[in-house]
């Protein structure tokens, strides 16, 4: 934690003290979506969506109401870790926000609710919270309570019958022949009660849904817990709920937060290596050296949070009914993005130029420009070693250069593909504006063109905007992590870090920087790697 003295100048400068974390795997998997892909509806269901109560008080005129429905989420109830305080986990940590009025979810067993499950009234099918199916057939009746109702309804059309059928996958082929059909049978009842009661998610861990049934599904996105949690967290935070389950003073709850709050701590869940890096930067500015130090460090940190908020914004956008407007937004944001992740890096060599007392001017100090780096190399060759040639850093650095650089040129671009009617499927980015054989080099070299999410085609480069940004915020966050940790910051003026000031804040069980609170951020996030670690 950065010394006491220096909190107040801290605070002022970035709204809380804080500390990193980083998120970031080596390597994706391709077109992997850290935060998952809605499949939309191709037809809207019946009924119309209602106006959430206006908070009491006088609102602000220009303070939004909420304006999405309800999330739907139907999930195995094996899958539900209850009470979810009893352990740190994604599963413990999506069980709370499930709870979350803003949520509205059901619980499913194929053999029904159990015994001791809640009834509506004695002898009754209806177990409060639970989606209970009829009779073994193919298209059985289903009931389950919503809201102040009861509603019964039944599995359409020839998906569970399909299923039995169906001899092309490999799931459950160990259990034997009659085993894999009752199995199969089942999963596709699962899939199909979630279709008739209009869920948005289906949370399972079933594998034939995952290798058929998924993506034919009609507006259903089947989702392991692991994956269910950043789309949940997406949606709260798209909704203007900050939560968290963790700590509170009162005992384990969801506890509300403020936007601010959420993304700061990610931040700094995020880049672990910034604790003792960031210390030294305010003991530096504390003890009467250059405050300028500071400001730069600060900015390395502010930039993250702000880039993971534009990161969101493309996500959200994306995961609509794609326009003309939803294009334009995830497109303003990705700019976004990149120009806050390039000033996040530019400002962190700037704080290295300071640290290796560099006798030039600053403005030279960037990981990508030779000369500075030579400089770097014959003083400190481990800083250097962490962006040289074939390494996954100097690979992520060059692919951001080239998304920032767009800003100078050729503006990046929307292309729909084509959906249903008038309507879009998806929306991709082209790029002309790129050097796109210094781009795929970098990609070729750090898993490949489809890890990315980008397609080299006779027209230029084309990419999926969610997938590339995911993977540059990801190894970017990364080379910023082994940059703050090779920058001898402890050489900078006045500068002794105790042990405590390498770490986070330990206030607590109900601190916001508790282990189970920052973990929880991390995972709502979609932040891996470091970030995982309490």
């Amino acid at each position: 934690m950065e010394c006491a003295a220096a909190a107040t100048r801290h605070r002022k400068l970035l709204g809380f003290v804080g500390r990193p974390r980083r998120g970031g795997p080596g390597t994706f998997g391709s077109l992997r979506r850290v935060i998952p892909r809605l499949r939309l509806r191709s037809l809207t269901p019946s009924g119309s969506a209602t106006w959430p109560e206006t908070a009491k008080g006088y609102p602000s005129l220009f303070r939004g109401r909420q304006p999405y429905r309800k999330l739907v989420v139907l999930i195995d109830n094996h899958l539900l870790v209850d009470p979810p305080h009893l352990e740190r986990s994604r599963r413990a940590q999506l069980a709370g926000l499930l709870a979350h009025p803003l949520v509205e979810f059901y619980r499913h067993a194929d053999a029904g609710p159990p015994v001791g499950a809640f009834r509506a009234s004695e002898g009754s099918q209806v177990a409060p919270g639970w989606v209970t199916l009829g009779e073994d057939g193919d298209n059985p009746s289903l009931v389950y309570e919503h809201g102040e109702g009861v509603r019964y309804t039944g599995i359409m059309g020839n998906g569970v019958s399909f299923a039995a059928r169906d001899v092309t996958t490999s799931s459950y082929r160990d259990g034997g022949w009659e085993q894999a059909i009752a199995s199969r049978r089942a999963d596709a009842r699962a899939v199909g009660a979630t279709e008739a009661i209009h869920a948005d998610v289906f949370v399972t861990d079933r594998p034939y849904v995952f290798e058929a049934l998924g993506g034919r599904t009609n507006g259903v996105t089947c989702l392991t817990p692991e994956a269910a949690l950043p789309l949940l967290g997406l949606y709260l935070r798209a909704q203007g709920a900050y939560a968290v389950y963790g700590t509170g003073p009162l005992g384990p709850a969801l506890v509300r937060w403020n936007r601010g709050l959420l993304y700061w701590v990610g931040a700094r869940q995020a880049l672990p290596a910034g604790w003792r890096w960031f210390s030294a930067c305010v003991q530096h500015a504390d003890g009467g050296g250059d405050e300028r130090v500071l400001y730069l460090g600060g900015s390395v940190l502010q930039r993250i949070e702000r880039a993971l908020r534009a990161r969101d914004v493309v996500h959200i956008a994306l995961n609509q009914p794609q326009n003309n407007d939803t294009a334009d937004e995830a497109l303003a944001a990705f700019d976004e993005a990149a120009l806050l992740l390039m000033g996040a890096v530019d400002a962190s060599a700037s704080v290295a130029h300071a640290a290796l007392k560099i006798p030039k001017p600053p403005k030279r100090a960037g990981w990508h420009a030779p000369d500075w780096i030579k400089e770097v190399q014959n003083l400190r060759p481990s800083l250097a070693a962490v962006v040289a040639p074939g390494t996954a850093a100097e690979a992520a650095l060059t692919v951001l250069r080239q998304m920032r650089n767009t800003i100078h040129g050729e503006a990046m671009t929307a292309i729909g593909t084509r959906g249903t009617g008038m309507s879009r499927a998806e929306t991709h980015m082209s790029m002309p504006g790129v050097d796109q054989a210094t781009l795929l080099a970098a990609t070729g070299a750090s898993g490949g063109d489809a890890s990315w999410g980008i397609t080299a085609q006779p027209q230029g480069i084309r990419a999926e905007m969610d997938v590339l940004l995911e993977r540059l915020l990801h190894e970017v966050i990364e080379a910023l992590n082994l940059l703050m940790e090779e920058t001898p910051v402890e050489s900078l003026a006045h500068v002794t870090l105790a042990p405590d000031q390498s770490k986070p804040p330990n206030d607590g069980a109900d601190s916001v920087w508790s282990a189970a609170n920052r973990l929880a951020v991390a995972w709502q996030l979609g932040l891996e790697g470091r970030a995982e670690q309490p």
